[in-house]
C-alpha cells in the first residue's frame, strides 16, 4: 500500500488515483473524504462504488477500511447528496453487510446514518435498514453471551456500540415510516431477535440473588445493582450485564409496540417479562404511606410499567391467567428448572406489586378515616381535612385494585405455595436462584399483607376474610422450616426476635414474618401458627405466643373453649420439655392470671385446679418441677380456699387432703434434692413424735363428686389489695420476686398480672411443696377470714408439717425455707401472733452475727433499718466462697487460729461449699398481713377462748432443740444459731409451762453442748474456714438473750450460764466480745452468780487483755462491774490488783502502740481515759483502810506506763495527785458552804472577810491561807488537779478577847458543835437571830421553806429526791478522814525537789487571775444527755418535742436514773446550760466522786404553745451528744429522727414486743423487759457494752442505761474532739486542764519545772520511793 502525499488536489484526481485498478492511498482515502464533505457539485454516487468495494472490503487493512466508511459518510453527509437509484442504495448496502469490530463500527455506524438519511424512498429499504442494524446488534452481543471471554474495554465498547444500535433502531422504528406502513413482519422479527438475546441473558449468573428480602431492620440478602467494589469500571463507564442491555432493549420496544402485538404473543412475552423483572428486581421498600423508597433501576421501572399497562390493558384478564400459570412450577419438566424458578420468581414479584397497590389504598383510606373522624365538628358533620394529594389518589386510583385484594388471589396464591414447597427440581440448581428464591418473595408478599393488616389494626379497620387468608397462607409457608436439621438431626431452631447471618436466608424471612406484634387482634392466628411448628422455635417465641393467647383471653372463662385450650396446653409435649424454660414459666403465669380471675369463682376454679393438679401431680418428679412456684402456691391457696368452703357444702373435701398428701410427700419424702449427705434424723429423738404428723391427718380417700358453689373465703392477693389500695385484689398468693426488698406491701394493678415468685434460680420441688404449706398456713392464720372461724385442727396440722419438714426433710432448701418462716413468727403483747417481714431484725442483730460467718452481701457498712443510714461495722470481709483454701487471715474472719487447728480442719476433710443464706435475706415467699398481730391465732393464753386457737410453740422448741443437738448440716444450724437469738428476744411468744420447760431444756442443751464441746459436733463437712467454735461463738447470742429469762431457771443455772460465758473469754474475738457483752448485763441481773464467779472472770481478763480490739469492751465491762458495789464486796487485795493491772496495763498499750495494731484513734483515747476511770471508781470501791495498800502497786504500774519518757505524762500526774486525795479521806473534791463557814467568814459588823492572805506554789499545788477578820480564825485552801481543799481552823493560841475588844468573839466555837444536832424551827430561828443571819422573827411560811433547803424528806414514789441548794453528796455517804489527809494535801507531793515550805508568790494580780480561772474548772467530769418521750404513734420531731408528760414506766425509769432537782440556787451540781426561769426549775441529774450527768429531760422542759418546734428544747437536747430515747410509739424510731448536727449516739428504750405498757398504770410493768438499742452515727465504730440490743428488766434498766449514758457521752465527745475519727487529737479531761493550768501559772511566776526524780537522775522507775506517799504519810 503507497503511503506517498497526492500530488493531484483536485477531487477527481483523487477519485481517479483511488478507483481500481490504481493502489488504495490512505492519505489520498482521507483527503476525498475531506474534500466530499463541502464539493458542490458531488460526483455521482457510481464513481464512488469501485473506490468504496476497494477499501471496505473485509480484506481492507482496518486503516483502509474507517478510510473507506468516511469517505461514504461525507458524501453522504453533503448538503447536496441525495440517493434516488435503488441500484445505487443496495450497492451501499452490501458495504454494510460486515462484522462487528472495535476499530469499524463507530465510522461504519456513521457512515449507515449519513447514508439513511440521504436515501429518498426509506419506506422502501426499510426492511434492509432493519436487516443491517439488527444484524449489528446480533454481532455486537452474542461474544458478550459467553463468560470471561472478552476483555473488559472490548465488552465495554460493544456496550457503548450497542447502545448506539438500539438507539438508532428505535429511532427507524418510531418513524412514521415504520409506525404507518405494513411492517408487521420486521416488528415480529425484531420482537423475536430482542426475545431471544434476552432470555439467554437472563439465564447468566449473577454475583448476587435476584430476592426481596423484608426490609425495617432486616438484613438486606442481594442488591440488584452492583456496587463499584464488584463491578469492572472502564474510565468513567460502568461494565453492565449482558442481561439488562438485552431485557432493556427488549422492554423499550415492547414499549412502544405493545399495544399492536396480537394478544396471542401475550404467552410468550409475558412469562420473558416476569423473568426478566426476576432478573432485575430490586428489594421493596417496607410497605407504608409515608415511606422514603429507593429508586429502582430504569429497567425495572420500564419492566413494571410496561406489565402495568398489559394489566390494565384490553387483554387483563389473558395477562391474568398468565400470571396465574406463571406461579406454579413447572412439574411436567417442559422448561429447565432455572427457568421454571426465574418465571415464578417474577410473577411472584407482580402479584406482590399489584397487591401492594390495592393494600396502599386501603391504608390511604384507613389513614383518611381516622384524620377525619377527629374533625368532626359539635354538630356532628365532618369537618375539613387538609390530606396530601398522593394520600388522596392512592385512596380512589383511576383504575380498579379491588380485584387484587389478598382475599381474592389468596387460593391461587396459597396452592402455588403449597406446590413451591414440595416441588424438586430435575437437577441442583445454582444457590443464587432455587426453589427458595421464590419461597422468599411469596414471603415478602406474606409481609406486605401483615404490613397493611398492622396498619389497620388500630382503628380494628380489617377485613376477616383477608385475616383468615393470610392465616392460611402462613399456614402453608410456616411448615417449610421443618427441612431444617442440625448436623445432629434435631430441629433447626430460629428466633423471631433474632436475625443472624449465619443463618439460611429463608429462615430469616420467615423470623422476620413470624415476628409480627402478635398482641394486637389482627394477629389473632400468629400465636397457633406459632406453637404448630414450636419444636422448631426458640423459647423466647413459643413463650410469647402462650402470653399472646394469655392476652386474648383464650385460657380464661370468657372463652367458650378455655377448658379445651388448657387441656390441649397442659399436654402438649414440646412447651413442657426442659429446653423451654421460658414457655414454662409463661404457662405458669397464664396459670396464675387465670386462677387469680376465677378463684372466687368455685365452679370454674375447682374443675380447673383439679385439671392443674392432676397435670402437675403427673410431672412433678420431671424435669419440670423445679421451679413452678405458682403452681405450689396455687395448691396452698386452694386448701385454705376449700377449707372454707367445706364448712358449708362437704365435711371434708378429697382434694384437699390430697394436696396436703401430695405436698407432704414431696417436702418430706422427695430423695432428688438431697442435703450434704442421706439423712435421716434419729429413730430416738424426742421430736420424731410432736413434730410428726399423724397418719390419720392425712387421707387417701378416692376422691368424691364436689359441689360447686361460691365461697367467702378472700384469697392472700385479693387481702393484700384490699388493705394497701381498697381494690378487689388478684395477686394476694404471689411471693417477692428475688432480690425484691421486704419493706412494705406493694399497691398492685388490679389489670396488672401477679408477680411470680423465685427462691434463687431453681425453685426445687420440696421448696416449693413448702411454700404451698406456708401459703396455707398464713391464709388460715392471718387473714381477716380466720376470725369467721373454723377447724383449727386443720392449722395445727400444717404446722406440724412444717415442723417435721424443718427437721427430717431431705431437701436443705426446703428446710431453710420452713426455718425463715418459723423464725420470723412472733407474738405481741397478747400473746397475738403474726409474721414478722420489714421488722424481724430491727436493730441489725441478725446481720452482725451473720458477718462473723462472711454472709453478709454489706461487710463495710451496716444499715440502720429504721433510718436507712449506713454505720461503720469494721474492715471488708471476703466472702467464705472467694477464700483460697486453708485458714482465712485474722481481720476477715476477726479470729486468727493457729496452725495445728488448721491441720486438723483439713484432715477432718472440709469442703468448699455454697452457702445456701445470706444476709439480707430474700424470702421466697410474701405473708399477707405480716406485722400485724392477728386476733385468730395464740401462743399462749391463761383461759380458753373459742374466738383464737393456741399454736403448740412448745413443739417448735422442741424442733430447734433437736436441731441444736442433732443437726449435721451446717446451713441449718447457722441459720438457727444466727436467727434464734432475734426471736427469742420476743419473750411473749414462748410463754406457758410447756415452754417454760422446754426454754430450761434450751439453756441446758446450748451450755452443755458448749461446755462439753458437743455443740456442732455432729456436722460433716465442715465448710472451709470454719469449726465448731464458730458455732459457740453464735451460741452465745441466744445466751445472752436467755439471760432474760431469768424466773425460768433455778440458781444452778444460771450459775452455769455465767460460767459458760466465763469459758467463752477463751474464744474468739467475736465470741469474747459477745460474752462480755452478755456478762456486763449479767452484773445487773444475776448478781448472785456474777460475785461468785467475778474473780474468776477478771482472771481471765488479765490473761487476754492483750487484743486490742476487745479493750473497748474489757474496759466497758470493769466500769459497769465497779459501778455496782454489791458485786465486789467480799473482794480480796488480789481482786482488786488483777482490777488495776487489767486498767494499767491498758495505759502501757497506749504509751507503747503497736503500728500493726489497727485499732482506731478515737477507741485508743477512749480506753485510755476509761483506764484512769476505772482506777478512780475501784479504788474509791475500797474501804479507807485499805486504800493506802494499794498505792504501792498502783504507782509502780503507772511508772511502768510511763517507761522510756523523760517523764510522767499530764494525765498520770493527774492520777498520783487523785489517789493522794482519796487515799485518806472520802471528803468531795470541792468544798460545800456551811453553816460555820457563813458565822466565821463573814461576821456581821466585819468590813472584811479576810485581814491578810498569802499564797504558796507548793509542788503542783496551791496553797492559800488567810487571816480571817473574825479573832483567831484561819481560811486555808489547797488548789491541786483533782479539786479543791478547804480548811477552817482556829488558832488556840489567841485569846477570845484582844486587847480593847469590846465585842468578844463568843458564838463561834457553839456555833460549830451545834452543826451537828438536829433542832425545831424555833431554835434555827433564834440561832440565825443570834448569828446575825436573820433580824427578826419570820412568818412560819418562809420558816418552813428555808428549813425545805437543808431537810431531807422522804422521797416521793413517783417524782423521787428534790435536791436544792447544793450538793447533798456529803449528807448521802458516809464520810472518813485520816490524819494523813491534812498534811498530804498541803504537802508538795510528788515534787520531793521543791522547797520545805513552797514558794511565796507576791503578784497580787497574777494570783487573782489565776484563782478565777482554775475555780471556773469543774473538779469532776460533767456529761450531759438528754431524754425523750416518743409517744404511741408519734414518728416527727415536732410533736416528740412537745410532750409533757410519759407512760408510768417512763416516770419510774427517770426516778431512778437519777435525782431531780432544783435548778434555782444550784451552786456545785452541774446544770448542763440550764436556766430555771427558761427551761423549767427542775431536772434529773446523778453524780459520784469522778462524774456528774445532768439529764435534759424534754418532758420537764416548759413546751411553749407559740413554738411549733419546740426550738427552746432542741437547742439543749439537739446539741447533746447522747439522747436516751423512750420509744413507746410501736414503730422502729429512727437515728436521724431529731435533726441536728450532732448525731451521735441514741440509747433507744422500747417493749420487746409489739404493743406499749404506757396503758399500766399499776406495777405490773415492773416485772416487765426492756429492750435497749444503741445506735450509733455512721463511721462509728462499736463500743457500747451491750452489742446490738440487750433486754433488761424495768428494775435494772435505770441503772444499765446511766452506766449507757455516761460511756456513750465519754466516746462520743472523743470522737467529736477527733473530728470523726479523723485527727490523732489527745482528748484533754478537765482534771488534766487544772494541772495544766497550774504548771502554766508556775511557769508565769518564774518557777522552773521539777520532776520527781530529774535532779538526781533516777529513771522513771526510779520513783517509787518518791511517788509512793503511803510509807511516807
Amino acid at each position: 500500500m503507497a503511503t506517498t502525499s497526492p500530488k493531484p488536489i483536485s477531487i477527481h484526481g483523487l477519485i481517479e488515483d483511488l478507483t481500481p485498478p490504481a493502489v488504495p492511498s490512505l492519505a489520498y482515502a482521507r483527503s476525498l473524504a475531506v474534500l466530499l464533505q463541502s464539493t458542490s457539485p458531488c460526483p455521482p454516487l457510481p464513481t464512488l462504488i469501485p473506490i468504496l468495494g476497494t477499501l471496505c472490503t473485509e480484506h481492507s487493512p482496518p486503516s483502509l477500511q474507517a478510510a473507506g466508511y468516511d469517505i461514504l459518510a461525507a458524501y453522504c453527509g453533503n448538503s447536496e447528496t441525495t440517493l434516488t437509484s435503488s441500484s445505487d442504495v443496495l450497492a451501499c448496502f452490501e458495504l454494510f453487510d460486515a462484522p462487528w469490530t472495535i476499530d469499524l463500527w463507530e465510522p461504519r455506524f456513521k457512515a449507515f446514518t449519513n447514508f439513511r438519511n440521504t436515501i429518498s424512498y426509506r419506506d422502501i429499504f426499510l426492511s434492509n435498514i432493519c436487516t443491517t442494524i439488527t444484524g449489528w446488534i446480533k454481532s455486537a452481543f452474542d461474544p458478550m453471551l459467553i463468560p470471561g471471554c472478552l476483555p473488559p474495554p472490548e465488552t465495554l465498547e460493544r456496550q457503548r456500540s450497542l447502545k448506539e444500535y438500539f438507539s438508532l433502531l428505535f429511532a427507524v422504528l418510531a418513524s412514521p415510516e415504520f409506525l404507518y406502513g405494513a411492517h408487521e413482519e420486521e416488528a415480529a422479527h425484531i420482537l423475536s431477535l430482542l426475545g431471544a438475546s434476552a432470555r439467554t441473558a437472563i439465564l447468566l449468573p449473577r454475583e448476587v440473588p435476584p430476592i426481596s428480602p423484608p426490609e425495617n431492620g432486616s438484613p438486606r440478602v442481594h442488591r440488584r445493582k452492583k456496587s463499584s467494589a464488584s463491578t469492572p469500571v472502564i474510565g468513567s463507564s460502568i461494565v453492565r450485564h449482558p442481561a439488562d442491555i438485552a431485557v432493556e432493549a427488549y422492554v423499550d420496544f415492547l414499549s412502544t409496540h405493545h399495544k399492536k402485538l396480537s394478544h396471542l404473543n401475550l404467552s410468550s412475552i409475558l412469562p420473558l417479562l416476569f423473568r426478566s423483572l426476576a432478573f432485575c428486581a430490586s428489594p421493596l421498600p417496607r410497605l407504608s404511606l409515608h415511606q422514603v423508597t429507593e429508586r429502582p433501576s430504569d429497567t425495572e421501572r420500564k419492566i413494571c410499567g410496561l406489565i402495568d399497562a398489559l394489566f390494565s390493558g384490553p387483554h387483563a384478564s389473558s395477562c391474568t391467567l398468565i400470571l396465574h400459570r406463571s406461579l406454579f412450577p413447572d412439574t411436567e419438566n417442559n422448561q429447565d428448572p432455572l427457568s421454571s424458578v426465574q418465571l415464578s420468581f417474577g410473577a411472584h414479584r407482580v402479584l406482590r406489586n399489584l397487591l401492594r397497590r390495592s393494600l396502599l389504598t386501603q391504608l390511604a383510606r384507613a389513614y383518611i378515616s381516622k384524620a377525619s373522624s377527629h374533625t368532626y365538628t359539635h354538630t356532628g358533620a365532618a369537618g375539613s381535612v387538609d390530606l396530601p394529594q398522593e394520600f388522596i389518589s392512592l385512596a380512589w386510583p383511576r383504575e380498579d385494585v379491588s380485584v387484587w385484594e389478598f382475599s381474592r388471589v389468596s387460593p391461587i396464591f396459597c396452592k402455588s405455595l403449597g406446590d413451591w414447597m414440595v416441588w424438586q427440581p430435575g437437577h441442583s440448581l445454582d444457590s443464587v436462584l432455587s426453589p427458595v428464591t421464590v419461597l422468599l418473595e411469596a414471603a415478602g408478599l406474606l409481609t406486605d399483607v401483615l404490613y397493611a393488616l398492622d396498619g389497620r389494626a388500630e382503628e380494628d379497620d380489617f377485613d376477616e376474610e383477608e385475616v383468615l387468608a393470610t392465616s392460611k397462607a402462613l399456614h402453608q409457608l410456616v411448615p417449610y422450616m421443618r427441612v431444617y436439621r442440625t448436623p445432629e438431626g434435631a430441629p433447626h431452631i430460629f428466633s423471631r426476635s433474632l436475625h443472624l447471618d449465619t443463618h439460611p436466608t429463608m429462615l430469616q424471612t420467615i423470623s422476620f414474618i413470624l415476628s409480627r406484634d402478635i398482641s394486637l387482634p389482627v394477629n389473632w392466628f400468629m400465636p397457633n401458627i406459632l406453637l404448630s411448628v414450636a419444636d422448631h422455635l426458640s423459647d423466647e417465641d413459643s413463650s410469647e405466643a402462650v402470653a399472646a393467647i394469655t392476652r386474648r383471653h383464650g385460657f380464661s372463662p370468657t372463652s367458650s373453649e378455655w377448658m379445651e385450650t388448657w387441656d390441649d396446653i397442659l399436654k402438649n409435649p414440646n412447651i413442657f420439655s426442659g429446653s423451654k424454660p421460658l414457655t414454662w414459666a409463661t404457662v405458669l403465669e397464664a396459670i396464675e392470671i387465670v386462677h387469680s380471675i376465677i378463684k372466687d369463682v368455685p365452679s370454674y376454679r375447682k374443675p380447673w385446679v383439679e385439671l392443674v393438679f392432676n397435670f402437675w401431680r403427673a410431672r412433678a418428679y420431671s424435669e419440670l418441677g423445679d421451679g413452678a412456684e405458682v403452681l405450689w402456691l396455687i395448691f396452698g391457696e386452694e386448701v385454705a380456699l376449700r377449707q372454707a368452703e367445706s364448712r358449708r357444702e362437704i365435711p371434708t373435701d378429697p382434694i384437699m387432703d390430697d394436696i396436703l398428701l401430695f405436698l407432704t410427700e414431696i417436702v418430706i419424702c422427695d430423695q432428688t434434692h438431697p442435703g450434704i449427705e442421706s439423712r435421716s434424723p434419729s429413730s430416738d429423738s424426742s421430736t420424731s413424735g410432736s413434730s410428726a404428723i399423724p397418719s390419720s391427718t392425712i387421707r387417701h380417700d378416692a376422691r368424691a363428686p364436689r359441689k360447686s358453689g361460691e365461697h367467702t373465703l378472700p384469697s392472700v392477693m385479693s387481702l393484700l389489695t384490699t388493705l394497701t389500695a381498697g381494690n378487689s385484689s388478684r395477686s394476694q398468693s404471689q411471693g417477692r420476686r428475688a432480690g425484691e426488698e421486704d419493706t412494705s406491701e406493694p399497691t398492685q394493678d388490679p389489670e396488672t398480672p401477679p408477680t411470680r415468685i423465685t427462691l434463687s434460680n431453681t425453685l426445687t420441688r420440696p421448696v416449693g411443696a413448702t411454700l404451698a404449706l406456708i401459703l396455707a398456713f398464713s391464709q388460715l392464720a392471718f387473714t381477716p377470714h380466720r376470725v369467721n372461724g373454723f377447724d383449727f385442727s386443720l392449722l395445727v396440722r400444717i404446722f406440724r408439717v412444717l415442723l417435721q419438714a424443718t427437721y427430717s426433710s431431705t431437701c436443705r432448701k426446703a428446710r431453710l425455707a420452713c426455718l425463715r418462716f418459723l423464725m420470723r413468727l412472733r407474738a405481741d403483747r397478747g400473746h397475738k401472733v403474726y409474721f414478722a417481714a420489714s421488722g424481724y431484725d430491727p436493730d441489725g442483730h441478725v446481720s452482725a452475727m451473720a458477718r462473723i460467718l462472711n454472709r453478709a452481701k454489706s461487710e463495710e457498712e451496716r444499715i440502720d433499718p429504721s433510718s436507712g443510714e449506713k454505720k461503720e461495722r469494721g474492715r471488708p470481709v471476703e466472702p467464705l466462697s472467694q477464700r483460697p483454701r486453708g485458714r482465712a487471715p485474722a481481720a476477715a474472719r476477726h479470729h486468727s487460729l493457729s496452725k495445728s487447728s488448721r491441720s486438723a480442719s483439713r484432715a477432718t476433710g472440709t469442703v468448699v461449699l455454697q452457702p445456701l443464706w445470706q444476709i439480707p435475706d430474700v424470702l421466697p415467699f410474701k405473708i399477707p398481713f405480716s406485722d400485724t398481730p392477728t386476733k385468730g391465732v395464740s401462743s399462749y393464753a391463761q383461759t380458753p377462748s373459742e374466738e383464737s386457737g393456741l399454736l403448740p410453740i412448745s413443739e417448735y422448741l422442741t424442733v430447734i432443740i433437736n436441731l441444736l443437738s442433732e443437726e449435721r448440716d451446717w446451713e441449718i444450724l447457722s441459720f438457727v444459731l444466727c436467727h434464734m437469738p432475734v426471736q427469742l428476744g420476743n419473750k411473749h411468744l414462748f410463754c406457758g409451762p410447756k415452754c417454760r420447760t422446754l426454754i430450761c431444756q434450751l439453756l441446758k442443751t446450748l451450755c452443755t453442748g458448749i461446755s462439753t464441746k458437743e455443740l456442732g459436733a455432729k456436722v460433716h463437712p465442715w465448710p472451709d474456714g470454719l469449726r465448731p467454735r464458730d458455732a459457740y461463738g453464735l451460741a452465745y447470742h441466744s445466751l445472752s438473750v436467755l439471760v432474760s429469762y431469768k424466773r425460768c431457771f433455778d440458781g444452778q443455772s444460771l450459775h452455769h450460764l455465767v460460767e459458760v460465758f466465763l469459758d467463752g473469754l477463751s474464744g474468739s474475738p467475736s465470741a469474747i466480745k459477745c460474752c462480755l457483752h452478755a456478762l456486763s448485763l449479767s452484773a445487773f441481773e444475776l448478781k448472785p452468780s456474777m460475785t461468785r464467779y467475778l474473780s474468776r472472770i477478771l482472771e481471765k481478763l488479765s490473761q487476754i487483755m492483750s487484743n486490742p480490739a476487745m479493750s473497748v469492751h474489757i474496759i466497758d465491762f470493769l466500769s459497769i462491774v465497779g459501778s455496782i458495789q454489791s458485786l465486789h464486796v467480799n473482794f480480796r487485795e488480789q481482786d482488786y490488783k488483777m482490777v488495776f493491772g487489767v486498767a494499767l496495763q491498758y495505759l502501757q498499750q497506749y504509751n507503747r502502740q503497736d503500728p500493726a495494731n489497727k485499732i482506731s484513734w478515737a477507741l485508743s483515747q477512749h480506753v485510755r481515759i476509761m483506764s484512769y476511770y476505772i482506777v478512780y471508781v475501784w479504788f474509791l470501791s475500797l474501804r479507807l483502810s485499805d486504800r493506802p495498800r494499794h498505792i504501792p502497786f498502783i504507782c509502780r504500774q503507772l511508772l511502768l506506763a510511763n517507761e522510756g519518757r523523760a517523764t510522767v505524762d499530764q494525765s498520770t500526774e493527774v492520777c498520783f495527785d487523785w489517789l493522794a486525795r482519796y487515799s485518806y479521806a472520802s471528803a468531795d473534791p470541792r468544798p460545800a458552804n456551811s453553816i460555820l463557814n457563813e458565822i466565821v467568814t463573814n461576821p456581821p459588823d466585819a468590813v472584811e472577810t479576810a485581814i491578810s492572805e498569802k499564797t504558796w506554789i507548793v509542788g503542783n499545788s496551791v496553797v492559800t491561807i488567810r487571816t480571817l477578820s473574825r479573832l483567831g480564825w484561819l481560811e486555808v485552801v489547797s488548789r491541786r488537779a483533782s479539786g479543791l481543799t478547804k480548811f477552817l481552823c482556829r488558832a488556840e493560841n489567841v485569846p477570845l478577847v484582844g486587847p480593847g475588844d469590846l465585842n468578844p468573839d463568843m458564838l463561834s466555837i457553839p456555833a460549830s458543835f451545834m452543826m451537828e444536832r438536829p433542832w425545831s424551827s424555833g431554835e434555827y430561828l433564834d440561832l440565825m437571830i443570834i448569828f446575825g443571819l436573820c433580824k427578826h422573827k419570820l412568818p412560819q411560811e418562809s420558816l418552813t421553806s428555808e428549813l425545805d433547803e437543808i431537810s431531807t424528806l422522804p422521797p416521793d414514789p413517783i417524782t423521787g429526791y428534790v435536791w436544792s441548794g447544793t450538793a447533798p453528796s456529803q449528807r448521802r455517804k458516809d464520810v472518813a478522814i485520816d490524819p494523813s489527809y491534812f498534811p498530804l494535801q498541803l504537802s508538795s507531793f510528788p515534787d520531793k525537789d521543791s522547797l520545805p515550805f513552797g514558794t511565796l508568790v507576791t503578784d497580787c494580780a497574777r494570783i487573782k487571775s489565776f484563782i478565777r480561772t482554775l475555780d471556773r474548772m469543774p473538779v469532776i467530769d460533767t456529761h450531759k444527755v438528754g431524754i425523750m418521750y416518743v409517744a404511741p404513734g408519734q414518728t416527727a420531731e415536732e410533736e416528740i418535742l412537745q410532750n409533757t408528760y410519759g407512760s408510768p414506766a417512763y416516770t419510774r425509769f427517770l426516778e431512778g436514773i437519777g435525782r431531780l432537782i432544783n435548778l434555782r440556787g444550784q451552786v456545785d451540781v452541774y446544770a448542763g446550760g440550764l436556766d430555771p426561769d427558761e427551761d423549767g426549775e427542775y431536772a434529773y441529774a446523778w453524780w459520784d466522786d469522778n462524774s456528774q450527768v445532768l439529764y435534759h429531760t424534754a418532758t420537764l422542759m416548759p413546751t411553749d404553745p407559740q413554738d411549733k418546734y419546740s426550738n427552746n428544747k432542741k437547742r439543749h437536747i439537739g446539741n447533746d451528744l447522747v439522747r436516751i430515747v423512750w420509744n413507746d410509739s410501736g414503730l422502729p424510731y429512727k437515728f436521724d429522727t431529731l435533726a441536728t448536727q450532732f448525731q451521735f449516739v441514741n440509747i433507744v428504750i422500747e417493749p420487746h414486743s409489739k404493743g406499749t405498757i404506757a396503758a399500766f398504770s399499776d406495777n405490773v410493768h415492773e416485772n416487765e423487759y426492756f429492750k435497749v438499742t444503741v445506735q450509733r452515727a455512721p463511721g462509728m465504730p462499736e463500743f457500747s457494752p451491750v452489742g446490738e440490743f440487750k433486754l433488761i428488766s424495768a428494775q435494772e434498766l435505770p441503772l444499765l442505761v446511766r452506766q449507757l449514758g455516761l460511756l456513750s457521752d465519754w466516746f462520743a465527745f472523743v470522737f467529736q474532739t477527733t473530728e470523726q475519727d479523723t485527727q490523732r487529737v489527745e482528748v484533754i479531761t478537765n482534771w488534766r486542764s487544772r494541772l495544766d493550768t497550774i504548771q502554766r501559772f508556775k511557769a508565769g511566776v518564774g518557777l522552773i519545772e521539777s520532776h520527781p526524780g530529774t535532779v538526781n537522775g533516777d529513771s522513771i522507775l526510779g520513783q517509787q520511793h518518791v511517788r509512793d506517799f503511803s510509807s511516807t504519810y
